[in-house]
């Protein structure tokens, strides 16, 4: 069953492909579970947003978190899916070129250009690594003309063995190491 919804790429690298997720799907233009007119009506949302946002004063940002197949789709050990027809790179295509305008901040393409320098996701799991949180947290501060915490690429942290999510789905189980950063430390909520 592993096989059906986690695809072993190269060098270690492990891919959600089904479950409820249904993510190779994604990569469709014309079916499956996110066709081109359902990104037409997100897109005229966001527009709609950025609209109010702007006659409110209010700054305005939207991100879309990139499915790990879209950045390290290079790491494929059989063709799942045509990287290029991802849900964020089809969506900012729908912009026109107006993407900016819209308040889009593009995290495919800076994360494309790192993701061989440094692991943006973890190789055994679906989610950011705190290089991937930190790259995405920084690009939407200066969407936003707001001055990143520079602290926090110096927040203490634990490097630990751990089971992710996908390396848990094998008999027996894949362990990554993993560094764990205490986000936290510091913080306040403000109420505006």
């Amino acid at each position: 069953m592993t096989e059906l919804i986690v695809h072993e790429g190269h060098d270690g690298w492990l891919f959600l492909t089904g479950g409820t997720n249904f993510v190779t799907t994604l990569y469709e233009r014309n079916g499956g579970h996110l066709p081109d007119v359902n990104l037409r009506r997100w897109r005229d949302a966001i527009i709609e947003r950025k609209h109010r946002c702007d006659a409110l004063g209010v700054a305005y940002a939207h991100l879309v978190a990139p499915e790990k197949l879209t950045i390290y789709g290079h790491k494929q050990a059989t063709p799942l899916v045509n990287v290029d027809l991802a849900p964020a790179i089809r969506l900012q295509q729908l912009f026109a070129g107006a993407a900016h305008a819209a308040g889009w901040v593009d995290l495919v393409w800076p994360m494309r250009e790192r993701r061989d320098e440094v692991e943006l996701y973890w190789r055994s799991d679906t989610h950011w690594t705190p290089d991937g949180s930190l790259l995405a947290y920084r690009l939407l501060c200066e969407a936003l003309q707001l001055t990143p915490n520079a602290e926090l690429a110096n927040r203490p942290c634990n490097t630990i063995h751990r089971i992710m999510d996908l390396g848990g789905k094998f008999d027996p189980p894949r362990w990554e190491q993993i560094r764990e950063i205490d986000w936290i430390a510091d913080a306040r909520r403000i109420y505006a």
